[in-house]
């Protein structure tokens, strides 16, 4: 893929000044994108704890929306979230940065079907994810 879609997705989906308030919260960085593939990493602060001192499931769950829907916007797709499923396995702790790889399983035109998983900086895996996002229309890059 060339670096024009990286720029594209990278500037109006990660880099913006007003991303919206949750995306702004967890930081996420995109690391790589290709056509139906996507990476994007966060670094796990004090905020994105829960009770027990692990990664909030809510902040898993974003990641992991975030990612599946990139990878999908990356076939030139504009898409909303129709549903998610998650699998959580376990948390991970301040300090280490959590990335999730999401692929495009199905490439509809209605109907975009994902699947995700997010790994510690250790490689142990924490949520596995599927997805199914609805077509809005394309875009232009």
């Amino acid at each position: 893929m060339d670096n024009k879609i990286f720029d594209f997705i990278n500037k109006t989906y990660f880099m913006q000044d007003n991303l919206p308030i949750f995306e702004d919260f967890i930081e996420p960085k995109l690391i790589k994108v290709e056509e139906g593939f996507a990476e994007v990493s966060v670094e796990v602060k004090e905020s994105h704890l829960n009770l027990h001192r692990i990664t909030h499931g809510g902040v898993l769950s974003t990641l992991a929306d975030i990612t599946m829907g990139t990878a999908c916007i990356a076939y030139g797709k504009s898409i909303v979230t129709a549903e998610m499923s998650m699998s959580f396995i376990r948390g991970a702790n301040a300090g280490q940065v959590i990335t999730a790889k999401a692929k495009v399983d199905n490439n509809g035109n209605n109907l975009m079907r994902t699947s995700c998983n997010i790994y510690d900086d250790n490689g142990k895996l924490l949520l596995s994810a599927i997805g199914s996002f609805f077509v809005l229309g394309e875009l232009e890059f």
